[in-house]
């Protein structure tokens, strides 16, 4: 766990950039209780998931084995990374066969729910009022994160939902954290949903469904 927790806080809360470049000298922080929190969730979170299609131990060992290996000491990529997704699947194969694709949507999405986590608590320690949804724009961004593209959301607001959730269970995330495709049947439904909105439904930090890449940045 010290060394799970020693390779979350390198990986997580070292990246200044959420301040942008308006940020002359990015503030100091501290790895908290909502921080360690955060982990133990989200590692019951991978586990409840996985274990909805993994049953036998030793192959849950291998695959813990393989992200803590692929995420976070050779810090693969996520996301629209060809090269690093093909090096993913062909690395995966070898553990869980034609079952790959289902742990890689697991930890992807997981990935960037913790780096967004980490860095909206970053932003409170830094006494940062709001944070904005950047994404990628290019032809695999859905028609939902196009909508959330520039919604600015309350950092005090998000950080007591993440007090909430990651005191709860993960087998209720749907209700603590849900996807913002569980909420809205189209992004058409989105046109002109405030941001205040769709907070006070529990929707604000990314990611907004599987495979999500969309991330927070400081308002400043």
């Amino acid at each position: 766990m010290r060394n799970f927790v020693a390779s979350a806080y390198k990986e997580f809360r070292s990246d200044k950039s959420i301040f942008g470049a308006a940020a002359s000298e990015a503030p100091k922080f501290s790895f908290n209780a909502i921080d360690r929190r955060a982990i133990d969730y989200y590692k019951r979170s991978d586990s409840m998931y996985l274990g909805k299609f993994i049953t036998d131990k030793s192959t849950k060992s291998k695959i813990t084995a393989f992200i803590k290996e692929q995420h976070l000491t050779r810090k693969l990529p996520i996301g629209d990374n060809k090269e690093g997704i093909n090096a993913f699947q062909k690395e995966f194969k070898k553990v869980l066969g034609m079952q790959d694709w289902k742990v890689r949507q697991i930890v992807d999405t997981t990935v960037n729910n913790m780096r967004n986590t980490a860095a909206i608590n970053y932003m409170d320690q830094a006494n940062v009022k709001n944070f904005e949804i950047i994404g990628v724009s290019d032809r695999l961004q859905c028609g939902y994160c196009a909508e959330m593209q520039g919604k600015k959301f309350s950092v005090q607001t998000s950080i007591e939902k993440i007090r909430q959730q990651t005191n709860s269970d993960p087998n209720y995330v749907s209700v603590d954290n849900p996807f913002l495709t569980a909420k809205y049947k189209s992004p058409e439904d989105l046109k002109g949903v405030e941001a205040s909105t769709l907070q006070s439904q529990d929707i604000d930090r990314p990611p907004y469904h599987p495979y999500c890449r969309d991330h927070v940045i400081a308002v400043l």
